[in-house]
This record gives structure tokens, C-alpha cells and sequence, in this order.
């Protein structure tokens, strides 16, 4: 019996620098492997991580790894030559050929164009295989740019907005949020777009919104999930979000098929963001210990808090609905 846990290792192609935390790393990989997919890539001793697919090629895949944490550290530590271990790849993906024939239209913020980039790169290579085709991405700065060769060669062959949130005043390039542009995409044939949105949880939920607004229906427009997956295969609960395993039924989603308790959020720092509640309810690791927290949904992420805290939770959702509450939350009458 094949043990789905266990890694392979493979030796380091080709490593490519993009910014000082910003690396992309070619690795060999045979195997079959669509766009949206990830590997879960481990160091002994140090742990392991997801990591989304930014490229495929004939014999290997690329993978652009942020440098955030312990295991994040200890890749960049390897270079060429060296080993890594993976196992994989994990995850729904894009299904290239439900894009086909239709005016496509993907926006993408930050490392978010690593896991769209391959339909991007496929797209920019077959462009008579879509009937038009605008890219909208944004990152933070000039210097925080990923794929810089790429940009130059999809300005030529698609509509290309690449925008920064702030840049020096000599900057001649697009500036502001990926949202500002979408009130001004020209979308020729509504019932035959679609659309990907791929990014931060509030880029993701606020470029949603305008592509709706513009008259997009949910089944026009896909999603991809950028969560914590220890496991990949579904065991251990980690990215489970109501019945839904991101692992395994994501991370790339239809929008109407996606975990309806999301609020196109997730966990992040404790705290638990819902697209429909502003407010936000006490939440307490331990005694003498405040701290905020949205209510959370029965199935998604939940904090190693104690029982009484639990309750207390239950007790307002009995009350108010699973994303409701009182006005005044925040008094100090609704603290344990």
C-alpha cells in the first residue's frame, strides 16, 4: 500500500530571485500537475509546508516560496544542487478547458499570481484558444514585482494592467488597488466571460463584489484558496472550513460552490472575518486574557480556548444567528 504521507526527494533545478523574500525554485516532477494545484515541501527536522505550483514545464515544476517562517527560512538555505523533499501534487486546480472559447478575465494580487500564473502562461501561449483575455495584477511596490520577464511578455499578447498600491512620484506605470480597474474592464460578451480572483482575503472579497457588480453570476467566477494545509489529503481537519476540506474539494473553487461560511476570509492572527458582520464578540484563551474574534461558524477554524469560552460562543449564536450579535458586543458586560 502507498503511503500518501510520505515525501519524495528531489534535487534542486534552478533557483530565481524576485525580491529579498521572494524565490522561485524549479524542481524535477514527472508526474501529472495542473495550475491551482500545491506541494507540501519539507525539510527533516524543520517541518514542512504548502506551497502553491507556479510553473510546469516539461520534466519539472516551479514553485515560489516566500520566506516567512522556519521551514520558509531553511528552504532559502538551498540553492542549486541541494535536496528538498515533496509529496503532492494536492488540490483541485484549474481545468484549463473550462476557460476555453470564452473572454477571461483574471485578477490576481501579490503571490496570488503564483498559483494562476500557469493558466496565465498556457493563455498567453494559445491566445486564439480565448476569445479575449485581460490580466489585472497588483503587488504593493515597484520592487515587490514577481515575474517581471513574464509581465513583458503577456503586455504584448493580452490586456495588461499591472498596478501598485504606492510607488515613487517618477513611477509611470498603473497605481491603486486591482478594484479601481475593474469598473473600466470592457467585457464585450457577459454570458460568455469568466473570471479567476486569486489574492488576499480582502482583495479577493472586494474584487469579487465588483465583478458582480458588473453583472457576473457566481457560476462565472472561480477562486482559489490560500490556507494552512498540514496534511494535503484530509485527515487531520487543518483547512476544513464547514464540510469542506480546502485540500481536497480546493483550493480552486467555482463561487457558488465554495464553503458558504468563508466570507471569501479565513483565520488570520485569531481573529475569524465574516464578509456580512462588522461587529466582533470577546474571545478568551484564558482567564485575564482579552482578545477580539468574529463568531465563529460550526466546522471552520477554532483556537485551543477553554470549554467555558465555547459555550459562551454557542450561547450567542443560539441567540443571535451564526454571524449576528447585539449592538455593543464590545461592552465590558459581555466579557467572561
Amino acid at each position: 500500500m502507498v503511503n500518501e504521507y510520505l515525501p519524495f526527494a528531489s534535487t534542486i533545478l534552478n533557483v530565481k530571485k524576485h525580491t529579498d523574500i521572494e524565490y522561485t525554485f524549479r524542481m524535477p516532477y514527472d508526474g501529472t500537475v495542473k495550475p491551482g494545484q500545491f506541494f507540501e515541501v519539507s525539510i527533516p527536522k524543520f517541518g514542512e509546508a504548502p506551497i502553491s505550483v507556479s510553473g510546469i514545464g516539461d520534466g519539472y515544476v516551479e514553485l515560489a516560496i516566500r520566506r516567512v517562517g522556519k521551514v520558509t527560512n531553511e528552504i532559502f538555505e538551498r540553492y542549486e544542487g541541494d535536496t528538498l523533499f515533496m509529496r503532492g501534487p494536492y488540490g483541485s486546480g484549474f481545468d484549463l478547458e473550462l476557460y476555453k472559447g470564452r473572454e477571461l478575465i483574471i485578477i490576481a494580487g501579490g503571490t496570488g499570481v503564483s498559483p494562476v500564473r500557469g493558466v496565465i502562461d498556457y493563455f498567453s501561449r494559445h491566445r486564439d484558444e480565448v476569445s479575449d483575455m485581460t490580466l489585472i495584477a497588483g503587488f504593493k511596490s515597484p520592487d515587490d514585482l514577481l515575474f517581471r520577464e513574464d509581465f513583458d511578455r503577456w503586455a504584448g499578447v493580452m490586456n495588461l494592467i499591472l498596478t501598485v498600491d504606492s510607488a515613487p512620484e517618477d513611477y509611470c506605470g498603473h497605481t491603486g488597488l486591482v478594484t479601481n480597474y475593474i469598473p473600466q474592464l470592457a467585457i464585450r460578451d457577459m454570458d460568455n466571460a469568466a473570471a479567476i480572483v486569486v489574492g488576499p482575503p480582502a482583495m479577493m472579497r472586494f474584487s469579487v463584489n465588483g465583478l458582480k457588480g458588473r453583472g457576473l453570476r457566481d457560476d462565472q467566477i472561480w477562486v482559489s484558496y490560500e490556507r494552512k494545509m498540514c496534511c494535503g489529503i484530509g485527515k487531520c481537519g487543518h483547512c476544513k472550513m464547514d464540510d469542506t476540506y480546502i485540500c481536497l474539494d480546493g483550493p480552486v473553487f467555482l463561487l457558488h460552490q465554495r464553503p458558504p461560511a468563508d466570507g471569501l476570509g479565513g483565520s488570520h492572527h485569531g481573529y475569524q472575518y465574516q464578509e456580512t458582520e462588522k461587529e466582533r464578540v470577546p474571545c478568551h484563551k484564558k482567564a485575564g486574557h482579552h482578545r477580539l474574534a468574529y463568531p465563529r461558524p460550526r466546522g471552520t477554524f477554532r483556537c485551543p480556548i477553554s470549554v467555558r469560552h465555547s459555550e459562551h460562543c454557542r450561547d450567542l449564536r443560539r441567540r443571535y444567528g451564526p454571524h449576528h450579535g447585539p449592538p455593543g458586543l464590545r461592552d465590558s458586560r459581555y466579557r467572561l
